[in-house]
């Protein structure tokens, strides 16, 4: 139930956070949308954060066909199957639906490695993951942003490259 700065391998480009500058967080915490804006984002509590599951899970979580949509890149919002609502409440909007990113091996082979850990660990390979930024600044570019925003936010953890960085 940590909230964690995940600054690894190459920048994405776009307005998502696909697994290389992430702010990340436990979607099966009910708690964690608002600890996230209130501890890092400081944004309004109505908006929501998306989920990235990896992508041999996608429909078990959410109504839609890997073959017939392009679920990888947070653009597109899917119905969230009722049974799962429950279950992954801070990323589910108040329609009942997601904005997911289906994770490929390979595509991001580290960030689908953290999915598996996750799945092993909670049984849901499943993230709440958010850009690595607060509000008003661009996504981190660079290891020294990573840290200053790290820092300077109520982030618990900071998995630099092969770096864990912790304030206790």
């Amino acid at each position: 139930n940590k909230l964690i700065g995940w600054f690894q391998g190459r920048m994405e480009i776009g307005a998502r956070s696909l697994g290389g500058r992430s702010i990340l967080a436990n979607p099966l915490s009910p708690k964690a949308r608002d600890l996230v804006n209130l501890n890092v984002k400081s944004r309004e509590k109505w908006r929501p954060f998306c989920p990235s599951v990896k992508e041999e899970s996608f429909e078990k979580y959410f109504d839609g066909n890997l073959k017939s949509t392009n679920p990888y890149y947070m653009i597109i919002a899917y119905d969230v199957k009722e049974n799962m609502i429950s279950k992954i409440p801070s990323c589910v909007h108040i329609d009942n639906t997601a904005r997911p990113q289906a994770v490929s091996r390979k595509s991001n082979l580290k960030f689908w490695q953290l999915l598996d850990i996750l799945e092993k660990i909670q049984h849901h390979p499943i993230v709440l993951n958010t850009s690595f930024n607060v509000k008003g600044e661009p996504i981190v570019e660079s290891p020294e942003q990573a840290l200053r925003c790290f820092f300077s936010t109520g982030l618990d953890e900071l998995y630099l490259g092969s770096y864990v960085i912790s304030k206790k």
